[in-house]
């Protein structure tokens, strides 16, 4: 990453998380740099996501058995040996994350204030509408992120239409 030549070169001034890596020892991470409890609120929920990929679901209200089941054999396939040596072969990464701290995260999630929600929704649509344009693709993702925010149609309205009248003001200056 940092030894790297040409285009392939980066250099990271904030991280999140511990990693192993020697090259990102002592650089700054989030958590430290963060100092706003809102915002680091705001900050875990958006980045939640990330320390959890394609999480494995049931429907609400399926028998708790089933899902310990799930629960046991999804952990005993990720641990096998086999298992694990397929998909380092495949080059494949692997990370276990147990449901019980996914449940955390989502916990996390659904619990950040209306205010932080509002920020996250500000940030996204700020981010597709940089180009004056949002495409059909980015429409459906900020409605998904609507509707996993818990943000109503009219509010979401209003924040779009607040924030871009707020970028184009900007513009014209």
């Amino acid at each position: 990453m940092v030894d790297a030549k040409g285009d392939d070169k980066m250099i990271p001034f904030i991280i999140n998380g511990k990693w192993d890596d020697p090259e990102v020892q002592g650089i700054a991470q989030f958590h430290e740099v963060i100092k706003n409890k809102d915002n680091l609120a705001g900050f875990d929920a958006w980045n939640a996501a990330n320390e959890f990929a394609r999480p494995l679901s049931l429907p609400p209200g399926s028998p708790p058995e089933a899902l310990a089941i799930l629960r046991k054999a999804v952990k005993a396939t990720v641990e096998d040996k086999d298992y694990k040596a397929d998909a380092e072969k495949s080059k494949l990464t692997v990370d276990y994350t147990a449901g019980e701290k996914i449940e955390q995260y989502i916990k996390q999630i659904y619990s950040i204030s209306p205010a932080i929600k509002k920020d996250l929704y500000v940030l996204a649509f700020a981010i597709v509408r940089a180009d004056e344009n949002v495409s059909g693709a980015e429409r459906i993702y900020l409605a998904q992120l609507a509707h996993q925010l818990g943000l109503d149609p009219a509010a979401v309205q209003a924040i779009e239409n607040e924030t871009a009248n707020k970028i184009d003001s900007l513009s014209e200056n």
